[in-house]
């Protein structure tokens, strides 16, 4: 589950960096 769980925190960090640089005014949901 270790692994799973850097992966997760890993891809959320991404996610993350990308809302920051282009905040959600394109009308795509991000949510999962």
């Amino acid at each position: 589950y270790a692994a799973v769980n850097y992966l997760t925190t890993v891809q959320e960090r991404k996610e993350r960096k990308l809302r920051d640089k282009f905040p959600c005014t394109c009308g795509i949901p991000h949510s999962k």
